[in-house]
């Protein structure tokens, strides 16, 4: 648990945020002034845990051995879920000596005896907020590496997701960015209505249902909505500003990957509609 004092600290933004929206709009404007106020405490708490740097060796440490505890939670270890942990490790910079402890931390977390717990409360108590979504972004990528979130994935993820104080909405941004990276599209939908629902989709290429994932949109999605998530996220993945945070080589060369994903699929996007209109 954080200290009391950073508690009253956190909830500042959304009392403030919800009784100006009340008095404003009601019970509508309470709930919206509760995420605006929501979204200032984030920006504050971002601003008193300091800059962003590279992840230190105990949230490493604990990132590897969550891994591990995720990828076994279905039962079992996929071919798939080692290769995406691969990557990560090829992500950070490990090598040598330094893999091999990757290594050994996946297979602690894989053990029936290991207990998650101990590790969330660290991480809740050391884990800069900066580096908090980066931290569940990677797990995802091992989640997702199978193709889809199991329950027992998604009990893990929310154990962190509540210790970080992540809400919903912006945990389902992170997975609709992690899929949108591999090319998931989800499970066919399993009702009537929304089979119905899928037949009157506009027919696009899978590469093009990519693009709109990798943007976090819907092929509805207007051209201002289009533009506005274009923006956002190419600003977060901006050189400058990662540079100002002292992002790590590794975040540098990963941001820059991202950058150019979501350049391609706002081009893709862009030159799709030119030619439909």
């Amino acid at each position: 648990m954080k200290p009391l004092s950073d508690s009253n600290r956190q909830w500042t933004g959304k009392a403030v945020g919800a009784g100006l929206g009340f008095l404003g709009g009601g019970p509508f404007g309470l709930i919206v002034g509760a995420i605006a106020g929501h979204l200032f405490d984030r920006v504050i708490e971002k601003s008193r845990q300091g800059e962003r740097g590279s992840l230190a060796q105990e949230h490493i440490s604990a990132l590897f051995r969550i891994m591990g505890h995720l990828a076994k939670a279905d039962g079992r270890i996929s071919e798939a879920e080692i290769e995406a942990a691969g990557k990560i490790m090829d992500g950070l910079n490990l090598n040598g000596e330094r893999r091999q402890m990757a290594i050994a931390l996946f297979g602690q977390g894989k053990q029936a005896d290991y207990r998650l717990k101990p590790d969330v409360d660290r991480l809740e108590a050391t884990l800069p907020v900066a580096q908090q979504e980066g931290f569940i972004e990677l797990l995802l990528q091992v989640a997702y590496a199978d193709g889809k979130l199991q329950r027992e994935e998604k009990k893990i993820l929310r154990a962190l997701t509540d210790a970080f104080d992540i809400p919903p909405y912006r945990f389902f941004w992170l997975k609709q960015r992690v899929k949108g990276e591999k090319g998931w599209s989800g499970q066919a939908p399993k009702t009537e209505k929304a089979r119905k629902q899928k037949v009157r989709m506009p027919i696009i290429s899978r590469d093009l249902r990519r693009a709109y994932s990798v943007l976090g949109l819907q092929p509805e999605a207007t051209d201002d909505e289009l533009k506005k998530a274009y923006r956002r996220l190419m600003s977060e993945y901006h050189p400058d500003k990662l540079q100002a945070r002292r992002a790590s080589e590794a975040e540098m060369k990963s941001a820059k990957e991202k950058a150019q994903q979501i350049q391609n699929a706002y081009n893709l996007i862009r030159k799709q509609r030119a030619s439909g209109r």
